[in-house]
């Protein structure tokens, strides 16, 4: 019923249409003889009254173009079959039944072509105003044709073929009420070896692009590298085992040129920063020393990685020996300066060693004397012991007013009683310094440290001391000191402590 009332609006249009035409022929002749008059300079009215004059003749033909109008819905009423000429009707028909035979389906582009042509050719000779009446049967040729030349594209050039698989897609999604099931299912189908096909074309499409890369490394951006292969890893899961393993061997040759690229890349920053580095070689030896370490290790762990993958990169190889060169002069360099520095503490030891003998011996020589002039002092009462600086034992002679183990041994029969031995003060004080002495100077010394001219003075003074306190408690008292006694070092010297 509303294609009835399609084709009467239709037909109520093309009337409309026929007055319309007459309207606008009344018009031209107006225009003419108002063309007319003023060619021949007859014109005695105002053109105003004439424009007036046309317009109020439009009016009255609109209205008598809408009460034609309204006669005829009278008249005929709104229900008015459409019907084309047979022929025309037959092409239809005959379209429809290739659409419907599957046997009858186009097999090649230039089929898929003719089926399109007859197609647009029959729609082309359909009137606007009769479009609605068949609107539906030429909805399922049309989507029919569309089919055809997708399945079938025209030409033999290269056709793309993703392109191809999603018109497919959107013409199965798509087919209209009365389609042939079949052909939907055809479709379906297509669509499926389109993209099976097109993937296979991208295989080897990137396989050709990947080859090329690795055999002119030149020819290839660092980000198209890296794109091919992400594209590659997709191919990574299929469970063809050729293809897999085809992708490994495309990943791993596009890999090695990003290595080569990195090493190089890298050479670059590491000339750069060894360049930054060359004002600390004399200004701070340690530290230039520390970063060639660090600029080392760097390129030894990426030279690992390339071994890993088969690769040597010549530059690279070549910065490491450059490093290892620099890091080993620098070391010998620093060890010169260690030794140097060493010599100086050594020899500097030598002669704090030397003094010490020296005031030793002079101590020992004097020991005598010392308690002599220590016996003075005492008597006297006097209690100033600057001479006496590194003799703890006459400090304490002279210093203590209270001195009862000697005091009445000094006014009465100089005698004192030590270890059940009488001794004589000046005895006592004499083995006293000579222990003292050995404490603070010789035992202070470390023997290790000192060469062999000094060791053998040392061995000397040593020995001179030594007998000297045979069988005494004080030679004990000396072996004693012995462990808390802490040993000069050569930093102690350098120092300036000793």
């Amino acid at each position: 019923m509303s294609g009835n009332t399609s084709s009467s609006s239709g037909f109520r249009t093309f009337v409309r249409s026929i007055f319309m035409l007459l309207l606008i022929a009344q018009v031209g002749a107006l225009g003419w003889l108002v063309y007319r008059d003023w060619d021949h300079g007859r014109i005695q009215v105002d053109h105003q009254s004439k424009i007036e004059a046309l317009e109020q003749s439009l009016d009255r033909a609109a209205a008598a173009i809408e009460q034609q109008s309204s006669v005829l819905d009278r008249t005929i009423g709104k229900v008015v079959p459409v019907r084309m000429p047979a022929s025309w009707s037959e092409r239809l028909a005959e379209l429809e039944r290739v659409a419907a035979d599957q046997s009858r389906w186009p097999r090649t582009g230039q089929a898929a072509q003719d089926y399109l042509a007859s197609m647009s050719d029959l729609i082309s000779k359909l009137p606007s105003w009769a479009e609605s009446e068949y609107m539906g049967r030429l909805n399922l040729v049309r989507w029919s044709a569309m089919v055809f030349t997708t399945i079938y594209p025209p030409g033999t050039g290269e056709v793309d073929l993703h392109a191809r698989a999603e018109m497919l897609a959107a013409l199965g999604e798509s087919a209209p009420d009365g389609a042939n099931k079949k052909l939907i299912e055809h479709v379906d189908k297509e669509q499926a070896r389109l993209v099976r096909k097109a993937d296979d074309a991208d295989w080897q499409l990137l396989c050709k692009r990947a080859a090329g890369y690795i055999a002119e490394p030149k020819s290839a951006t660092s980000s198209s590298i890296q794109q091919d292969i992400a594209l590659l890893r997709g191919y990574s899961d299929v469970e063809d085992t050729t293809r897999c393993d085809q992708v490994d061997q495309l990943i791993a040759g596009l890999r090695k040129i990003m290595f080569r690229r990195e090493a190089e890349q890298q050479v670059k920053s590491l000339q750069s920063r060894m360049a930054s580095l060359k004002h600390l070689k004399e200004k701070d030896p340690s530290l230039f020393e520390a970063g060639i370490g660090v600029l080392l290790g760097e390129v030894r762990s990426s030279r690992m990685n390339l071994a890993l993958s088969g690769l040597e990169v010549e530059s690279l190889t070549q910065i490491d020996a450059q490093l290892l060169e620099e890091l080993s002069q620098q070391q010998v360099a620093v060890l010169d300066d260690q030794q140097t520095a060493r010599a100086q503490s050594v020899r500097a030891y030598q002669q704090y060693a030397l003094k010490s003998i020296e005031r030793f011996n002079k101590r020992f020589q004097d020991r005598e004397k010392i308690a002599e002039e220590a016996l003075k002092r005492i008597r006297e009462g006097r209690r100033d012991t600057d001479d006496y600086a590194d003799q703890p034992s006459v400090q304490h002679a002279i210093k203590n007013a209270k001195y009862q183990r000697i005091k009445g041994f000094i006014y009465d029969s100089e005698k004192y009683k030590l270890d059940d031995t009488e001794e004589s003060l000046e005895s006592y004080l004499t083995y006293r310094i000579c222990r003292d002495s050995m404490v603070a100077h010789l035992l202070p010394i470390d023997l290790r440290l000192l060469e062999m001219p000094v060791q053998a003075l040392f061995q000397q003074a040593w020995q001179s001391g030594w007998k000297c306190l045979d069988g005494r408690a004080d030679q004990t008292n000396v072996a004693e000191r012995t462990a808390d006694v802490k040993k000069t070092t050569l930093a102690d010297v350098q120092g300036g402590q000793r």
